[in-house]
Formats: C-alpha cells, structure tokens, sequence
C-alpha cells in the first residue's frame, strides 16, 4: 500500500466513524499499527504523515461514539497514544497524539503541547513519570525493547540505546536480581560483546561514554553472576571471557576472581598491545587503555613479594610493569589529530603513580632503585615539556610521589635535594600550568646529576620553539611583583642618562600630563615606558598579535635554562657535565626530528645569548623616542644601526618596533616621508638568510645579503634626517 493511499484511507476512515459508526472491532487493530508505522527509502524515513492522521482518527473516536461503546478499546488506544506522544521522532506527530486526549487529566498536563517539543524531555522524564502507571508500563517498555532498540536510525539505535541498555545491566547486576543461569544472562553477554566488536562503528564523540558503560556492565555482570562459589570464577566462564574481552579496558574491569590463575596471561596480552601498536604509531587509544588497564588490574590482584605470576603482582612481574608503563611515557606519537601519545603519557604517569603507591605500601622491597629513579626521572622530563595540561599532571604526581608518607616512596634520588627545591607548601602553592612559575623550579633540577639528563631533555623540547618575544616576557616576569614604583627605581639611571633630567620631574609635568589626556596608565610592568601612549585601535592591535604569537611556556622555560647557565658560568665542571649532557642527547635523538630540531635552536640560542639583552633595549629606546632634541636623534641612531644587524631576527625586531613607535608617536619624522618610512620598514626582507651546503653538514648562519638591507636603512637616515652610521677600518697590530 503506498504511503498516500494508507493516509487516504485513515482520513476516509475518519469521516465514515462520523458518518456510519463503524465497527470498532475492525478498526482500532489497525489504527493502533497505524500510530508506530514507519518505513526507511532512503537516507530518509516515510510514515509521519500516517501517523498524525492515526491520531486524528483517534480524536474523532471520542467524539463519534458513546462512552460505552469505547470503554474496551480505552486502555489499548491509550497505551498506544501515550507511546507516541513520548517516543514518536517528529515533533508533530507527538503533539497531535497529545491533542487527542481531553484537557484536564493528570498525564496530559505533564505531556502537553509544550512539553513534548523537546525529545530529551520526553525520554528522560516524561516516559518515567507515565510509566510509574501500571497500565502503561509494560506497553513502554515492549515498544523499546521491540522498535526503538534496533532502530535503523543509528541515533536511536546504538549511539543512544547500546550505553542504556549496558546502564540497566550494570543497575540489575548490582541489584542483585534473581537470574543466575538463566538464559538472560547469555543476551546480557551477547549485547556487551557485541558492542565492544563493533565499537570502532560508534562515532568518535561518543565512543569514550559507550566504553565506560561497557565496561560498568561488564564489571558489574561478572561479579553477580559469573561466580560458581563466593570468590571463586566459573571455569567455563573464565576461560571464554579472555578470549571474548576485545577491549583493553574490559579486561582491566573484571574482578579478581575473574584474574585469579590469568594474570600472566592477561598482563602479556597488555603489554604485547602497548609495543606493537607503539611500533607501528597505530590505535593510540587501544594504548592508552591497556596502559590504563594494566594498573587496574593491579590494583585488582593487589602485591605478594613472594606470589605466583598467574595470581599477584610479585618481584618476578614488576619489572616487566614498570617497564610498559614507562614506555609509555615516552610516547609521542602524531596524527592528523596532533599529538595523541600525549593520551598515552598521561595515562601512564596516573598509572605509574596508582602501582607504585600500591607496592610502596603493601611490599616495597620489591621496588628497586632502578626503577624509582627512572620513574622519577621520566616524570621530570614530563614536567619540563611546553604542554600545560600534561606538564601540570606530572608536576603534581612528581610532588605526590616526592611528599608521600604513607606509604613513603623508597630509593628517590636526591631526596633531599628534591625536598629543599620542592617544601611541602609547593604541593599547594606551586601552579604547574603557570610557565612563569613552573620553569623556575624545574631548571633547578639541572644541578642535580641524576636529573640534569632527562630534565634537559624535556626543555629542549620548550626551549627549542624560542620567539622573539622572550625578553618581553622574561622582564614581564621580573617585574610582576612590584608596580611602577620598584620600576622607575630601576629605570631612572638610563632616563638619565639620555635626558639629563629627574624621571619623576619629568612626568610630573608634559607626559604625566599627556597620559591623563590618553588615559594611559602609569603602573606599567615590563621594559622602559612600556605604558606610554597609543591609539587605542593600536593598542588592541599590537597586543592581539602578540597573544597570537607567542608562546608563554618558550619564553619561561628559556628564561629560566639562561639564568641557570649564567650561575655556572664559572663553574668549569658544571659546564663540562652540562655540555656532556647536551652531547648525549644530541646523539641520541640525531634522527628524532621532535628533538634534534629544537635542539639545534635551543643550541642556537644558548651561543648567542647576548642578543636577548638587545631584544630588550629595542623596547627601551622605542620608549625613549618621545623625548625630543639630542635624545631623539641618538635613539634613531641606535634604532637605525640595529637594522643592519648580524642577526635578521634582530633587525626583523627592529623593524617591527620602529613601525608601532611610528605608529604611536606622530611627531617624530616629517608627514610627507611618513608613507614611504613606514613601507621600506614593512616591505623590506629583513631576514634574508645565506645556506650553505657543504658535503653532509648544512649550517645556516645568520649572515645575509647585508648589502641590499643597508641601502634600505640608508635610505631611511636620509628620511629621518640621521646621519648614516660608517663602519669602522680595522686597525692592523703593528
């Protein structure tokens, strides 16, 4: 029957009800199959507009035939009205069977015309409250379990109903319902192992909430049921189950009787997960899970010194433990998605953290000094990497670890180094996901020899990504703690110096004034007249491309690396063993792109170190700019000689700061060289750079066509009116 003639008929059934009071024994079978009737063509569904015409066969019901008539037919037209106005998928039809009932009755003022126009509504709160009536309870129930469950719409299908139904087996497992061996059991199992094998079917955003509640039901059905005796798992079960858990988290949820006699089994299976996928950079969170799995099902089977390998975690399996999950804190994997082995990282600190808490109180003479010490060692690693949220999780985990007393943590190395550098006030105060205070103590840990390798390798990582940005941050930070007050102290030599006059004289009169018209601020943090005046337009400009930009953890994390160089600086054996250090882990990740390149610039940066200073005095004498006469010229001067620097990421600098000081201050050059100032500085290559090749080895050298980049900054003294800088003749020894 096609979809129009069913409509057809419905609507000619209607007005024959009206006309001849026909026999109802006939008809409401078929209008009842009419409300729930739905047909897939297509991507699409065909049935809503039978459906709404049911429910308008059913309204003239009430109003063509007398109480008496009707009254056997109420209860199987109510149930089936009810069904729709809470489970139907268009919101019309679920309004129109709402309409069909009188005003006034309870279930209707819960389920009106409003009420049922959100679905969620209608599932999660109206569906329970019309369910709570005997009559209708079983009714809902048979339409879910019969339709709705393997509903061809996957919303409604499996995404929705497959995490519901493990749900209501995790809830009758733990109610302790009277089902053992009974055939039931066998469809629980059923629809838990399916879900699990098509899993990689569920869309991505829901697949982590269809596998915990998996592994709930999962848990929670095993230990109801699965028991021959209390403590003791039927054999015929066990053995199947191993073979059936395709999930590494399903395996880490079984109870310990379920384990018991298959640890070994169950551990290599894990780690075998974890290597093999690592290899091939493939099912990262097949990895992160069994990571995950592995310390649950320690915790499961808990510690023995002296215990089986099928049945305890013993000193003849902890090794083989902490090695897997160390492994995978070195983990750094990449996809289209970024960097996913960071899951398996943090998985594998939160793991390494739950064992060892759980050896250290229960057998910790199996927990050799090795292994603590590479523990700690990869967790300081972690700690000095540039990812806020991992670096955070093992900062915090390294001070658990560190200050735990019950149990305590045997073997740490440097331990009271570690609690002189890290008191038990940071386990509070110190904010791991601040750069500015995270890098200040990590950096501290290079002093120590045990720690020096691995913590240098987690900040070349940091190090390595360094920006022109820094010095901005790094006097951002030194001056964070006091106002403007503690920085004029400190600036008032070098205004000085150029001006000749007392700062705090000076602003009281023209520029304090000239700030009160701007509205510009006087408690400004940071390098010399940071806080001067701008256009407002400006102003969010600049600041918007520098939060663009830069990157924080960089800026701290070599902020910090430098003020530890400049401690040891005289220290001819702590440079040695530093540079021993560098040596080695260059060496080592030689083809390990995600190392060996930050290495470089990291490296780059620590032998030329002097330019930062640079970095800095650019800020300063942009500042300085307003200051007219001698001062200017000699800014300008300063200003105009930086160009032609060695280093292009200083004249690029250099450049970029003179267009926003230009930008800023409208007085300093003539308006009608203005245009053709402000294009060389943004249109001229300041970073042109020379390769060159030579056998295996490519060095880049910050030298660059100088030439071309001087008769652009003389043209630029011609405009601005400053002499051009001469290079000095060499003078030969005699």
């Amino acid at each position: 029957m096609r979809r129009l003639d069913v409509t057809d008929v419905l609507t000619a059934a209607k007005h024959h009800v009206d006309r001849h009071k026909l026999a109802l024994n006939s008809v409401v079978p078929l209008i009842i199959k009419s409300l729930t009737y739905e047909e897939k063509r297509g991507a699409c569904s065909v049935g809503s507009n039978v459906r709404d015409a049911a429910c308008y066969v059913c309204w003239s019901f009430a109003r063509a035939y007398e109480p008496k008539e009707l009254k056997p037919f109420v209860t199987q037209i109510a149930r089936a009205l009810l069904i729709t106005t809470v489970f139907d998928r268009n919101i019309n039809c679920r309004r129109a069977a709402s309409g069909t009932f009188p005003h006034g009755i309870d279930i209707v003022t819960a389920a009106d015309y409003y009420a049922v126009g959100n679905l969620n509504n209608c599932y999660l709160n109206i569906s329970v409250y019309i369910a709570s009536f005997p009559e209708y309870t079983k009714a809902m129930i048979d339409h879910l379990i019969s339709l709705k469950i393997n509903h061809w719409d996957g919303g409604f299908g499996g995404e929705l109903m497959r995490p519901a139904m493990c749900g209501l087996i995790e809830k009758l497992s733990l109610s302790k319902m009277p089902f053992k061996s009974d055939p039931v059991i066998t469809g629980w199992q059923g629809l838990i192992d399916d879900t699990i094998k098509t899993l990689h079917l569920v869309s991505s955003g829901v697949k982590d909430s269809v596998m915990g509640a998996v592994v709930s039901a999962l848990s929670a059905l095993c230990e109801e049921y699965y028991q021959s005796e209390p403590g003791q798992a039927d054999s015929q079960i066990q053995g199947e189950m191993l073979t059936r858990c395709g999930s590494a988290l399903a395996l880490g949820c079984l109870p310990r009787f379920m384990i018991h006699g298959k640890l070994k089994q169950i551990l290599d299976g894990l780690q075998q997960m974890c290597t093999v996928s690592q290899k091939e950079g493939t099912f990262t969170e097949a990895r992160r899970d069994a990571v995950k799995a592995i310390a649950q099902v320690c915790l499961k089977v808990g510690v023995c010194a002296n215990g089986s390998l099928d049945s305890d975690l013993c000193s003849e399996n902890v090794a083989g433990v902490y090695g897997t999950l160390l492994d995978g804190m070195n983990d750094y994997t990449t996809d289209s998605r970024g960097d996913v082995g960071a899951w398996v990282r943090e998985a594998a600190m939160t793991s390494l953290m739950e064992v060892t808490m759980l050896v250290a109180g229960s057998a910790p003479e199996i927990l050799s000094p090795d292994l603590v010490k590479c523990m700690m060692c990869c967790l300081a690693q972690q700690a000095a990497e540039k990812i806020d949220r991992y670096r955070a999780h093992a900062g915090n985990i390294f001070l658990s670890l560190l200050h735990s007393t019950e149990p305590a943590v045997l073997h740490i190395p440097h331990r009271e180094e570690l609690l002189t550098i890290f008191p038990v006030t940071t386990m509070t105060s110190l904010n791991w996901n601040a750069p500015s205070q995270a890098y200040k103590y990590i950096t501290e840990l290079l002093r120590l020899p045990q720690y020096q390798h691995h913590t240098l390798l987690g900040l070349t990582v940091s190090v390595g990504g360094i920006t022109e940005s820094t010095p901005f941050f790094a006097a951002d930070t030194s001056s964070e703690t006091g106002k403007s007050d503690m920085f004029v102290q400190e600036a008032e030599p070098t205004l000085h110096q150029y001006t000749g006059q007392d700062y705090h004289s000076h602003t009281t009169g023209t520029y304090s004034h000239r700030q009160e018209r701007d509205g510009a601020s006087t408690n400004f943090p940071g390098t010399a007249l940071k806080g001067q005046p701008r256009c407002r337009e400006t102003n969010e400009a600049v600041q918007a491309e520098k939060n663009t930009c830069v990157a924080t953890e960089v800026q701290f994390s070599s902020q910090w690396l430098f003020h530890y160089l400049r401690g040891i600086e005289k220290n001819n054996a702590a440079l040695e063993q530093f540079g021993e250090t560098l040596l080695i882990i260059f060496r080592d990740n030689l083809r390990n792109d995600r190392v060996s390149v930050p290495f470089l610039k990291m490296l780059n940066q620590i032998l030329a170190n002097s330019c930062f200073e640079i970095f800095t005095t650019q800020e300063n004498f942009c500042g300085l700019i307003q200051f007219q006469g001698d001062v200017r010229k000699k800014v300008l001067s300063q200003l105009l000689m930086l160009l032609c620097h060695s280093f292009p990421v200083i004249r690029k600098t250099t450049a970029s700061q003179m267009y926003e000081m230009l930008l800023t201050y409208d007085d300093v050059i003539d308006p009608e060289v203005l245009d053709d100032v402000m294009n060389v500085l943004s249109d001229t290559n300041w970073l042109v750079d020379a390769v060159i090749q030579c056998s295996h080895i490519v060095q880049c050298f910050w030298e660059s066509d100088l030439a071309t980049v001087r008769t652009h900054r003389n043209q630029l003294c011609d405009w601005l009116g400053v002499p051009r800088p001469q290079l000095k003749s060499s003078v030969q020894a005699p």
